[in-house]
């Protein structure tokens, strides 16, 4: 029988010493771009009324919800995702003089199952734009999501395409949801021969070779044009052409190396409604930062404004960065009876330095605590009449 006193629950996992170091200098990397951004944090609930959730066109299924019941009998959930508990807020709680909002945070969302070898809890960072719609205010979005890339990679890219165009694609012959889900399935997985089976009966549409080709649509600015010739007569023009606006504004400010157009980005047709992104740092397989803009989801919360975001997974980037060793010069510090604010006042002057206090009495016992705590470790022994460094090697010798 496994022993569930001593073992994490599935999908979790503890952190220690310099693990805990990394993630908190990457939290601390990214809120300090958000908010020079202009970007304020918001913290929410980790639990959340199941409501909240249930109708919200979010892409997080229901067998991936922590659900408890509270005391009162109310279904409620670990939060799974923040985007849509930031929604119920801009909705329900920002004054309308405020807009646009412009939120940042770094909070941890909970999903059940190990899907795709992802944990339970995720730690997620990111910003959220309500109230403001535009090229603008998608290009800023982007560039933030960029930066935010180069802050923990030197190779990154970040690939961008628009939800709306696989809309007006296939809605030129279908308004079928079950079928529409279907094949946006087939294109966002790249199931080549399945996409041509699924839309074998509809090759006399217009737009049936637009949609065939979608999930080869990947590259440089070429690749607008090559999907406006092959959508031509039919639809998507209008979403094309905002995308060639965005791409052209972040060439201008440099970003042109960094970025690639990806037409098969087709993902969570319910929640997105305009340009969605996601990106790639050198070292890990899997993206890193997920977004786009989802200018339904705020008003299923009674407030009808546009709303564009991202949000890093800082597990993944956690993971692709290796620990540097700890070069803070460390202390030990002896002290006798009577000098405990002699010591405190010793590693106020030492900031920036690990300083320890030896919890033992004897001499001795610090010594081989300092040598225990590695090289270049200095012993201090604090007594009444003032303060010396301990020769450890020395004192161990004798």
């Amino acid at each position: 029988m496994k022993n569930y006193t001593i073992s994490n629950p599935k999908g979790t996992h503890d952190l220690l010493y310099s693990d805990c170091r990394v993630r908190r200098e990457i939290e601390s990397e990214f809120m300090t771009l958000f908010l020079n951004r202009g970007y304020s944090e918001i913290i929410t609930p980790t639990l959340e009324y199941y409501d909240v959730f249930r109708s919200a066109g979010n892409p997080i299924t229901q067998e991936e919800l922590f659900k408890l019941v509270g005391n009162d009998g109310s279904l409620m959930v670990l939060r799974p995702d923040m985007t849509t508990p930031i929604a119920r807020v801009a909705a329900t709680r920002l004054p309308e003089s405020d807009k646009p909002y412009r939120l940042c945070y770094v909070q941890d969302v909970y999903r059940a199952g190990n899907l795709a070898g992802r944990g339970s809890e995720i730690t997620q960072a990111g910003v959220e734009l309500i109230g403001a719609s535009g090229v603008k205010a998608d290009t800023e979005v982007i560039a933030i999501a960029i930066e935010s890339l180069s802050r923990v990679s030197d190779s990154y890219r970040l690939e961008i395409g628009h939800a709306g165009f696989f809309r007006s694609l296939i809605s030129t012959f279908t308004d079928d949801e079950e079928l529409t889900e279907e094949i946006r399935i087939l294109i966002e997985s790249k199931n080549f021969a399945a996409i041509n089976d699924a839309l074998s009966c509809y090759k006399d549409y217009p737009a049936y070779r637009a949609l065939c080709r979608l999930p080869q649509l990947f590259g440089g600015e070429e690749v607008l044009d090559e999907a406006l010739e092959l959508s031509e007569g039919c639809a998507g023009v209008e979403e094309i052409e905002y995308l060639r606006r965005i791409i052209r504004e972040l060439q201008s400010a440099g970003f042109g190396d960094s970025v690639m157009i990806d037409l098969g980005l087709v993902h969570h047709m319910d929640y997105y409604t305009g340009v969605v992104f996601q990106g790639y740092i050198e070292g890990v397989g899997a993206k890193i930062i997920s977004g786009g803009r989802y200018d339904s989801l705020v008003s299923m919360y009674g407030r009808s404004v546009p709303a564009t975001g991202f949000a890093i997974d800082v597990d993944r980037v956690c993971e692709s960065i290796k620990p540097e060793i700890d070069i803070r010069k460390r202390y030990v510090v002896h002290t006798e009876y009577g000098c405990l604010r002699k010591a405190m006042d010793f590693c106020d002057r030492h900031r920036g330095s690990l300083c320890e206090l030896s919890p033992y009495e004897a001499i001795e016992d610090s010594i081989a605590l300092a040598r225990a705590r590695g090289e270049g470790t200095t012993l201090i022994r604090i007594y009444p009449g003032g303060a010396e460094t301990v020769d450890t090697e020395e004192q161990s010798d004798g």
